[in-house]
């Protein structure tokens, strides 16, 4: 790289998305935790003076640009780190695309902490490959980080307090409880008890599990396995769907895909 390629403005970000642009070109949509999500114009590799027909999804970038207008063009891209691995093993696949997804669509404006968010995730995904568990794995990654993106972005599930009567939603945390529930209901949310019109009901142990999820570790068991089944892990992937159904313009394609090879 030279002196004036260096001299030049950079954005530094994640790679969300890339497309065709033209007949030559390409549109890098990128996540950049001061400007939020940014659009930029890759010319065709032949024009730069690096490989950029190696820009992909899940590749931290340095992208210097040589016009600020939006959206930027660029002049040089230099790979930091690649997380390309993730495309080996098709759940590790659609739930990062499914994250990205998720965070396109809360990306109106710059969000402090969704860029940290979504690489931490991605380096996790990355350590499930190869692992036996890596299916039920990445669907709790997948899960958790929606919640963290959800929090983010202001359309946090609302998971402790009643949505009709105002009670902390409380499971019992010692002993178990046979005959606590709570239901969830797609416009209002989390319900004590059983009701007719709902979408999904939790057990005590279930409920409890997505009330830690806003934590920075998923929960697990002493030898390191993840708490709860496999079965468990879905409902609460299918609240996350239906939540977003609810609030926000699409559903995520991806977690669909995600759910079907579980």
């Amino acid at each position: 790289m030279n002196n004036t390629v260096m001299n030049k403005p950079y954005v530094i970000g994640l790679s969300l998305r890339v497309i065709s642009f033209g007949e030559n070109d390409q549109l890098l949509f990128l996540l950049s935790d001061k400007q939020g999500l940014v659009r930029l114009i890759v010319p065709n590799g032949r024009k730069l003076q690096n490989q950029t027909r190696l820009i992909l999804p899940f590749c931290f970038l340095k992208v210097y640009i040589y016009r600020t207008l939006e959206p930027m063009k660029v002049s040089y891209v230099q790979i930091l780190y690649d997380f390309s691995t993730i495309v080996r093993q098709l759940e590790t696949l659609s739930a990062a695309q499914g994250l990205i997804e998720l965070c396109m669509q809360l990306l109106s404006e710059p969000i402090i902490g969704m860029q940290e968010e979504i690489m931490l995730q991605f380096i996790r995904l990355e350590n499930t490959i190869g692992n036996p568990d890596s299916p039920i794995e990445a669907l709790a990654i997948a899960v958790q980080s929606s919640i963290h993106q959800l929090m983010l972005g202001g359309y946090c599930l609302p998971i402790h307090i009643c949505a009709r009567t105002g009670q902390r939603l409380l499971p019992p945390l010692e002993g178990y409880n046979e005959e606590w529930r709570c239901s969830f209901l797609l416009h209002e949310g989390f319900v004590l008890g059983k009701c007719d019109d709902t979408c999904i009901i939790l057990n005590a142990s279930e409920f409890l599990l997505l009330q830690q999820l806003h934590r920075s570790m998923i929960p697990r068991l002493s030898n390191g396995k993840l708490i709860g089944s496999r079965d468990t892990w879905i409902y609460l992937l299918d609240i996350i769907c239906l939540w977003i159904e609810a609030h926000l313009p699409r559903r995520i394609s991806s977690f669909e895909i995600l759910r079907n090879c579980i």
